[in-house]
């Protein structure tokens, strides 16, 4: 074309890599505390790390090319604070860290009795220092279905949706909400 000038241009611009911060949550267990952390795009490992009261944060477990997303953390004292955090990491790349707040590891109720009332099955405990309320689970009997039924800010728990002729194994646990 006459009259016309064309020109090559070529820039290197730097690629931006970077990883999402993991979504993390805990949830206390009669056997310690198990960590859910969603799979982050692109990453081969997680770091966890952990901090009992107001202590130093210490790593609690690297997990490598993970294949599940929980771990359970069973080093725990009753009455013990513990606070946790996550990064995910893909080579020389390393994600924002998501931190879970100083949770509470309380003790286990004692369920006292269980007996049939109108209109259900009641269910009665023993109250745990430190609990703003309770988490009440039933499963069928001889089944590993372990289903939430309920919560309460007392010591007693009222089931009414127990069915006549089933066999119902009742399971408490004292959270605290605050």
């Amino acid at each position: 074309v006459k009259g016309s000038y064309v020109a090559g241009l070529s820039v290197d611009y730097p690629v931006v890599k970077y990883l999402a911060i993991p979504e993390f949550a805990v949830t206390s267990t009669e056997n310690g505390f198990e960590l859910y952390y969603g799979d982050v795009n692109g990453a081969t490992k997680y770091v966890i790390e952990k901090k009992t009261g107001n202590g130093a944060w210490t790593v609690l477990t690297t997990i490598n090319n993970p294949t599940e997303d929980v771990y359970l953390d069973e080093d725990f004292v009753i009455g013990g604070s513990y606070s946790y955090r996550i990064k995910a990491y893909a080579a020389d790349i390393t994600s924002g860290q998501k931190t879970v707040a100083a949770i509470t590891r309380l003790d286990t109720p004692t369920v006292n009795s269980i007996s049939v009332d109108v209109p259900g099955m009641t269910i009665t405990w023993s109250a745990v220092a430190g609990a703003t309320e309770y988490k009440i689970y039933r499963k069928v009997y001889g089944t590993n279905q372990l289903s939430l039924i309920g919560t309460a800010v007392g010591t007693s728990y009222t089931d009414t949706t127990a069915q006549s002729n089933v066999v119902y194994t009742y399971t408490v646990s004292a959270a605290n909400a605050t």
